[in-house]
């Protein structure tokens, strides 16, 4: 695989988990 579709895979994962995670936080804020 080039280094560029690896950074951009590790990108998209990083994104996912902060938002994943941002919204598990709010939640147990709420809840």
């Amino acid at each position: 695989m080039p280094l560029g579709a690896v950074v951009c895979v590790f990108e998209l994962l990083a994104l996912v988990t902060a938002r994943g995670a941002a919204l598990l936080g709010a939640r147990r804020a709420r809840g």
